[in-house]
């Protein structure tokens, strides 16, 4: 790296090259500045367009256009949370302000592709002063550049992991509300099409109530519960999809883990 940071984000571009973004340069004070990592030739360069805030904490999501969505985190304080959101567009290798801002605070954020959209989950918040481990999530609109306020988590959680998974889902499993309650129930963000999931993918789905335009549905899109129990109560851990099943590596529970879990989105076992 030109500049030493940790706490950053960094995102495999459709070209396959890297973007960092943000982080701590090591003083508590978050940086606006990224670089880029070119594969082809092992080098890294400073980018001269710098994000509208300093961030840390936060997150990166590559859109399906091959821009990337950067929302959250904490800037130079721990209770300095920007609202403004970026978009990276990698031909020009400039970062621009997106017309919407957040509604509410996020740091230690998870953020996921949903079809040509993103959501964005909370991990600590600070609404009306008050800083909690917040159950807040917010959706983007990539053609309008908006944010909506989302659903509500069915648990407070930070310290998770945040997976896109096929068919338009998120995927939360695991983190903690604080150093002795962690969040051993994953849940999921989505909803079915008209044929239908296997196993994991639509066994939430009530009767009756699958597509996109169902009448049925007082919300098309909601959080569920995995309805199998996981051992998945561990936080700052991590989750790598291998097609249908979750490797889940690494962590703390009351100490630090060195056990993974393979978690099978199927059969949920």
């Amino acid at each position: 790296l030109v500049t030493a940071r940790y706490q950053h984000t960094a995102t495999l571009l459709l070209d396959g090259n890297v973007l960092v973004t943000g982080g701590d340069t090591g003083i508590s004070a978050s940086t606006s500045t990224a670089e880029l990592y070119d594969s082809s030739a092992g080098t890294w360069t400073p980018l001269a367009s710098a994000m509208s805030a300093g961030r840390r904490l936060h997150t990166a999501v590559l859109l399906d256009d091959g821009t990337v969505l950067i929302a959250g985190g904490l800037t130079t304080t721990t209770s300095n949370f920007p609202l403004t959101t970026d978009i990276y567009d990698p031909s020009t290798q400039t970062f621009t302000r997106t017309t919407g801002s957040l509604s509410h605070s996020h740091a230690y954020v998870q953020g996921g592709l949903l079809g040509s959209s993103a959501i964005v989950a909370t991990g600590r918040s600070r609404d009306g002063g008050v800083q909690t481990v917040g159950t807040s999530t917010e959706l983007y609109d990539s053609k309008s550049q908006s944010w909506t306020e989302g659903i509500d988590l069915h648990y407070a959680r930070r310290f998770y992991t945040g997976t896109s998974l096929a068919d338009n889902l998120f995927l939360l499993l695991g983190g903690c509300i604080n150093t002795d309650s962690r969040i051993d129930v994953p849940e999921f963000y989505g909803s079915c099409p008209d044929d239908g999931f296997v196993g994991f993918y639509c066994n939430q789905c009530e009767p009756g109530c699958c597509g996109d335009n169902c009448a049925n549905c007082s919300e098309t899109y909601r959080w569920d519960e995995m309805s199998a129990e996981s051992d998945s109560g561990r936080s700052l851990h991590t989750a790598t999809l291998l097609g249908t099943k979750l490797l889940v590596a690494g962590g703390k529970d009351t100490a630090v883990l060195s056990s993974a879990l393979l978690l099978d989105l199927i059969t949920e076992e």
